[in-house]
């Protein structure tokens, strides 16, 4: 099914009846994949989170409607980038919002592990979410791929050979872009406490 996205979005964009169930099927498949998407990174997050995985994608799949965001994707590779870069965007605003509703109380913490069988991999700990959100923005001008890859891996809980797949590379590829992000995450945020 998620093959079809890149035709189901080119339908979407015609007129006519064929156009608005193209339009139908890709509020499904985007509401399905931004469901796991939500489920997977949420479980990532504290046992107390007060931001649900429905709430999550029910905010996200808002934010596809009233922005008409799905106009604007070109293909599959895309829809994830965009996916992922919308669950990040929430989950720092989220942040922001708690940490200034308790008026310069504790920062949202995440932890960053990549996980290859079963086993964690180190990777950039646990990290500040809003200061990981201003890092990937500026990762985003400078390089795109890196920060899709992190945006994917992180907020997306793709893994290496799913995001080679969205990409047409290969996971050894993935694998070397997502190293290199880390070490420049890491660096920068380590900047950014000193």
């Amino acid at each position: 099914m998620l093959n079809n996205i890149t035709e189901l979005i080119k339908c979407s964009k015609r007129n006519g009846e064929e156009a608005q169930r193209a339009k139908e099927m890709l509020f499904n498949i985007f509401y399905d994949e931004l469901h796991k998407i939500a489920k997977a990174r949420m479980s990532r997050e504290r046992p107390n989170h007060t931001l649900q995985p429905t709430a999550l994608i029910n905010e996200a799949y808002i934010k596809f409607i009233e922005n008409k965001v799905y106009e604007g994707l070109e293909n599959r590779v895309h829809f994830f980038a965009t996916a992922s870069k919308i669950m990040r965007n929430i989950l720092v605003d989220y942040a922001r919002t708690h940490k200034s509703q308790k008026r310069g109380g504790k920062e949202e913490k995440i932890l960053i592990n990549e996980e290859i069988d079963g086993q964690s991999e180190q990777g950039l700990d646990l990290v500040d979410l809003i200061a990981l959100g201003d890092a990937l923005n500026e990762l985003e001008k400078s390089n795109k791929l890196r920060c899709e890859i992190v945006d994917m891996k992180v907020f997306g809980g793709l893994q290496n050979e799913e995001i080679a797949k969205v990409h047409g590379i290969s996971s050894i590829k993935v694998k070397a872009q997502w190293n290199l992000a880390r070490n420049w995450l890491r660096k920068k945020l380590q900047n950014e406490q000193a």
